[in-house]
């Protein structure tokens, strides 16, 4: 990454590293659908973000075989104590994509304002 990016440049480049659905959305804009042409960005430039979209999904294809390995792995060695563990894991994996940002804890922001949720003083 050189120092010639803007900030929003960065923000989107680290922002395909950090949501999957984000980055499938770039590339599937800007890559897939060669009969389009992407409109002139003033404030970014797009051809960066795409290479480090297309980075990120190799990246997170590159960890997916470890991990399935160690899936198996596991299960052959453990047995029925590791599929306890993967039906528990399992669910909540599915817990956490059926509630999205609602299983977020609620907290404060950086500016120091609630999250989540309307704070007293702005309801009444």
């Amino acid at each position: 990454m050189s120092d010639q990016h803007t900030d929003a440049t960065r923000q989107l480049m680290a922002g395909v590293h950090l949501d999957a659905r984000f980055r499938d959305a770039v590339i599937h804009e800007l890559y897939e659908h060669e009969e389009r042409v992407a409109a002139p960005a003033y404030d970014f430039d797009a051809v960066p973000v795409l290479l480090e979209a297309l980075r990120a999904r190799r990246t997170a294809r590159l960890w997916a075989l470890p991990v399935a390995l160690l899936w198996i792995a596991g299960f052959v060695l453990l047995g029925r104590l590791f599929a306890v563990y993967a039906v528990g894991a399992t669910a909540l994996l599915g817990a956490a994509r059926v509630l999205g940002d609602r299983a977020a804890p609620q907290g404060r922001d950086r500016a120091g304002t609630a999250r989540g949720r309307r704070s007293r003083t702005r309801e009444q």
